[in-house]
């Protein structure tokens, strides 16, 4: 499979997968109907933003790791 077909698949997986695992936890933290422009720009903006980004950087990590392992051959 050629660098950017696998590129593409890790990208879409991580949106999906970071969007099926931050729903739950926006629910429970009270913030799955926050609109900032109704409701205000305040530290809900930001804990949203942030969980958003720390779980897609571990999802992209892990789907780039162990998902898609390209063997490779040490040369001597």
């Amino acid at each position: 499979m050629s660098n950017d077909k696998r590129n593409t698949i890790i990208i879409i997986l991580t949106y999906l997968f970071t969007t099926f695992i931050t729903q739950p936890i926006n629910s429970t933290l009270g913030m799955a109907s926050y609109n900032p422009f109704v409701d205000g720009f305040d530290i809900k903006l930001l804990i949203s933003l942030g969980l958003w980004i720390v779980i897609s950087l571990i999802v992209y990590f892990v789907l780039s790791r162990f998902l898609f392992k390209e063997t490779t051959k040490k040369e001597n």
